[in-house]
């Protein structure tokens, strides 16, 4: 089957090695193993989040067929090598024909408010093809983890530019969304895009902490095609790398 399009998902991890570009103090390199994975399951459209700018070098060094598009929430310019300057980049086989990346709501209620972790939060949308006619989207997100409100605000301009875009080609979501799929707002918001986009039921594990796991990244791919395979990577080096895992999923169109 050609029309079978591989998609994925995953938060490379702001840590201190991976913002120096991913060398462990070993020289493992992180973004080629990372890169390695990319190619060894085909993956055609991968959403990143977390994704600092000397580390995104290195991958691009790596994965010399492939596009990488997307901006940073402090922007490209003179902030750029800030630190928590992150992105939610789109890497994909095909070319980019168009990009843009969105700042979303972040301001929290004033008893949410926790410096250091309320940062501004964006969301990158790629048309991706060998041209306009036969382009596939993506939007691609990492939202906050703090504040319910703030989530809720971000869920609906995720929602409103699905709905923009959707108008022009086929919409694939990704995203880190530091929301469990049980979760009422979450729930409201899948339901809310229903008529457009379905999650994929990937149900293991996304995120690991030191006493919790949690389902927190999630993909959505269009209505209209089928998912004949999906899973989280729970093996191999690249586990190493992050302490989210890859997930991902093979649909083509009906």
């Amino acid at each position: 089957m050609d029309n079978i399009i591989t998609v994925g998902s995953f938060d490379v991890k702001d840590t201190k090695v991976n913002r120096k570009g991913g060398i462990r103090e070993d020289g493992t390199s992180n973004t080629k193993v990372v890169s390695q994975v990319i190619k060894n399951m085909n993956i055609d459209i991968l959403g990143v989040q977390e994704l600092t700018k000397n580390y995104e070098y290195n991958l691009d060094k790596v994965l010399r067929d492939y596009y990488i598009g997307g901006n940073y929430r402090y922007g490209d310019g003179i902030f750029k090598s800030i630190p928590y300057n992150e992105g939610n980049n789109i890497i994909s086989k095909k070319k980019i024909i168009y990009e843009q990346t969105w700042k979303l709501p972040w301001l929290p209620k004033i008893k949410n408010i926790r410096i250091g972790h309320n940062m501004p939060r964006i969301a990158t949308f790629a048309l991706v093809g060998n041209d306009f006619v036969n382009a596939v989207g993506i939007i691609n997100t990492h939202l906050d983890y703090i504040d319910k409100d703030v989530q809720k605000k971000q869920l609906e301009v995720i929602r409103e530019i699905l709905l923009e875009y959707s108008k022009i080609a086929p919409i694939f979501m990704t995203g880190n969304f530091n929301m469990e799929p049980n979760e009422e707002h979450f729930k409201e918001f899948i339901d809310s895009i229903g008529s457009l986009l379905k999650r994929v039921p990937i149900d293991d594990y996304t995120w690991y902490g030191d006493d919790s796991k949690k389902i927190v990244d999630h993909i959505f791919v269009p209505n209209s095609w089928n998912v004949i395979e999906a899973g989280v990577i729970n093996d191999g080096d690249i586990v190493n790398t992050s302490s989210h895992r890859l997930v991902y999923a093979k649909a083509y169109k009906r």
